[in-house]
C-alpha cells in the first residue's frame, strides 16, 4: 500500500480491524513532520467541513461518506466518527482508529495516520 493511505483506508481499517482493547492514540507529530510543501489553509477543520464523500489520492471510485449525524459508511461498513481538535476518531465493528487532519483547501485534507504515513483525501 502506498504511503498515501488516507481517510478511506482509515475507515476500511476501522471497519475491518480486529477489536482493540484500547483506542490507539493519534500520533501528534505526523502532520507537523509531513511533506513540508503542504501549506495549511485558513479554512477551519470542523465537523461541517468533513461531512460528505471523500476519496483517496484523486480516486472517487471508493469513497468514505461522513454524515452530519456522526455516522460514516465505506463499502457498506457503518461506524461512528467524531472530531476533537484535529483528530478524527472513527469507531466501527473492528474497533477504533484515529487520524490527524489538516485542511489544505476547500476540497482537500492532509491526513496523518498512526503509522506515520500521510496522504491527501479529496472531496468527491
Amino acid at each position: 500500500m502506498k504511503h498515501g493511505s488516507v481517510v478511506a483506508v482509515a475507515l476500511m481499517l476501522a471497519a475491518c480491524s480486529p477489536p482493540a482493547a484500547q483506542a490507539p492514540a493519534a500520533d501528534t507529530s505526523v502532520i507537523e513532520t509531513a511533506a513540508p510543501a503542504a501549506q495549511a489553509s485558513e479554512i477551519p477543520l470542523t465537523r461541517e467541513f468533513l461531512v460528505g464523500a471523500w476519496g483517496d489520492n484523486g480516486d472517487c471510485n471508493a469513497v468514505s461518506k461522513f454524515n452530519a449525524d456522526g455516522t460514516y459508511e465505506i463499502g457498506g461498513a457503518p461506524g461512528t466518527w467524531m472530531l476533537e481538535g484535529d483528530v478524527i476518531t472513527m469507531q466501527g465493528a473492528g474497533g477504533t482508529f484515529q487520524v490527524r487532519a489538516q485542511v489544505l483547501n476547500q476540497n482537500q485534507v492532509l491526513i496523518g495516520n498512526p503509522d506515520g504515513s500521510v496522504g491527501i483525501s479529496q472531496r468527491c
